[in-house]
């Protein structure tokens, strides 16, 4: 057993440093508030759902009937299956990421393994995937992207056996391919890319029927999962991706754009780490074309890289804390980590001889130009956790508590639902569209979608708790709401609001005694830094 250790202290070692870094993370939480906050309200989407799946069967936002909010089906099934196990919980999602966290560290281990020979080197890498990744921030988040990244690196692992000729694969292992593909587009949608990158390189190594099966079997749960939506009343792709997505209404001018990559282009343009990344991968797999004859596993995995990514940032978003672009971000770690050991070391090891210096500092330049973006991009992901936590414990659980103590059994419109749908057993009504598909009609049947569209849809709501400097909600709030107060919450890390305030509207006039009374006396439970504003006199009500 000593020995087995000795030989794998690199993966014994990366997770220990993972599962700190959690550790100290959720204790500095825990130390503030007292109770776990996730960073992002879009966690508490998932969780919402997942409830409603164990206690009420219903696949939908709120029990009240069905909605298409997910864009990752399989990690809010994943999570209803533990709900309905273990009870709903706030701690569910941080375990199964961590799960999923350690997981990914062991696969990106057995990977390196087949490249790479020297240890020191193999823990480095990991130690880079860990923190450039970020693991422990998409760890944190509480969402699907640690699965996302684990079926990613097991699906194109897989795959590299397939592509290269010669390679004998058995039968279990052709399953597991299709298992995979079948699997992965559930985790997220953008792993279609990657599934479509893999058809294309096994038709182009005359592997037509596994290019076909594979392709169909990464497309089939999606198209089902389409028209259950639709059969609900919903579009076939969910109201997640029609809204924050990267995908355009036809025009000429678009069309010109999807063709030429612009949209690729300007979005490397404006994530350094990535187009960095492109840049380092494809400099190694020239210079493995130029010395080597024939493709290999770790041109082909170039090849999926630098596919995938150019369609990723061609027709998908990134950022969003980090998360979005994670697992293409990983998948390139590792391909420089490989080249870079081949251009250091010789034989797993380091040749200390004076042949050897010019290697050695063209290797140093090369880690002093990642170090930058790199550098940035781990240390910036660490900091922000317990800032985005707090600023969800400002913007979206006084919310919930407000709505819990005074609005449990009402209809309520708001623009970020996660947390009131998740914590409350309100009717919750959701501007901005990720719970009602009104808004994406409207917006996407009509080509507008105006204050008159809102005041008509949501009748029968009491209140409204809004975000009323967000430029897709205030032009949009129906000047027949009557504002009876406004928090004044610090600024906002994931969304670089220097200030924010949330507004509260009395929908119907009989309600505008009632919620100018509930602020006044919910006002002694805000956070010293979170201001009310009422009837034109500011400052903290305490």
């Amino acid at each position: 057993m000593v020995k087995k250790i000795n030989k794998h202290w690199p993966i014994f070692c990366a997770i220990g440093i993972y599962w700190g870094v959690i550790t100290l993370l959720t204790i500095m939480i825990y130390r503030e508030h007292g109770f776990l906050i996730y960073p992002l309200d879009d966690t508490y989407i998932h969780m919402a759902i997942a409830k409603n799946v164990a206690l009420y069967n219903t696949w939908g936002i709120s029990r009240f009937g069905f909605s298409s909010s997910t864009s990752s089906p399989l990690w809010t099934l994943l999570l209803s299956i533990v709900y309905r196990i273990a009870g709903v919980n706030d701690l569910a999602p941080l375990g199964l990421n961590l799960l999923f966290g350690t997981l990914t560290l062991w696969i990106t281990y057995y990977f390196l393994n087949a490249f790479v020979r020297n240890l020191v080197w193999i823990f480095l890498v990991l130690c880079i995937a860990i923190f450039v990744t970020p693991l422990p921030t998409i760890t944190m988040v509480g969402m699907e992207h640690t699965l996302q990244i684990f079926l990613t690196l097991c699906y194109v692992y897989l795959t590299l056996g397939l592509l290269v000729t010669g390679d004998k694969v058995s039968r279990m292992g052709y399953a597991t391919l299709l298992l995979l593909a079948l699997l992965i587009s559930m985790a997220r949608y953008e792993c279609l890319f990657l599934v479509f990158v893999v058809s294309v390189l096994l038709l182009l190594q005359r592997k037509i029927i596994l290019a076909i099966v594979q392709g169909g079997c990464g497309l089939i749960l999606v198209v089902l999962y389409g028209i259950w939506s639709v059969s609900q009343g919903w579009y076939f792709i969910p109201n997640s991706l029609i809204l924050k997505g990267n995908v355009q209404a036809f025009s000429v001018k678009s069309i010109i754009k999807m063709i030429s990559g612009y949209n690729a282009l300007w979005r490397m343009d404006n994530n350094p780490h990535i187009l960095l990344l492109m840049v380092l991968v494809s400099f190694f797999l020239l210079t493995w074309v130029i010395k080597e004859r024939g493709f290999d596993k770790k041109k082909f995995l170039s090849l999926i890289f630098i596919g995938t990514t150019g369609l990723h940032m061609q027709f998908a978003q990134t950022g969003w804390f980090y998360r979005y672009e994670a697992y293409i971000v990983l998948l390139g770690i590792l391909i420089v980590g490989i080249g870079i050991n081949q251009l250091l070391l010789e034989g797993g090891k380091w040749k200390f001889e004076k042949a050897y210096l010019p290697r050695y500092l063209a290797g140093a330049a090369l880690v002093f130009v990642i170090a930058v973006p790199f550098g940035f991009r781990a240390r910036n992901s660490l900091i922000e956790i317990p800032i985005a936590a707090q600023d969800r414990y400002h913007e979206h659980i006084q919310i919930e508590h407000f709505i819990k103590k005074y609005y449990s059994d009402s209809v309520v419109v708001v623009n970020d639902l996660g947390a009131v749908a998740y914590f409350t057993d309100a009717k919750v009504l959701d501007m901005f569209g990720l719970g009602n598909i009104e808004p994406v009609a409207y917006r996407y049947q009509t080509g507008d979608y105006t204050s008159q569209d809102v005041y008509d849809w949501t009748k029968g709501a009491k209140i409204a708790i809004l975000q009323v400097e967000w430029g897709e909600i205030a032009p949009r709030i129906p000047s027949e709401w009557k504002r009876i107060g406004t928090w004044e919450l610090p600024g906002n890390i994931v969304w670089g609001d220097v200030n924010n305030k949330i507004g509260f509207y009395a929908i119907e006039n009989t309600e505008i005694n009632r919620l100018s009374q509930n602020l006044k006396a919910f006002s002694v439970a805000l956070p010293e830094d979170v201001k009310l504003i009422y009837d034109g006199i500011s400052g903290h009500q305490s």
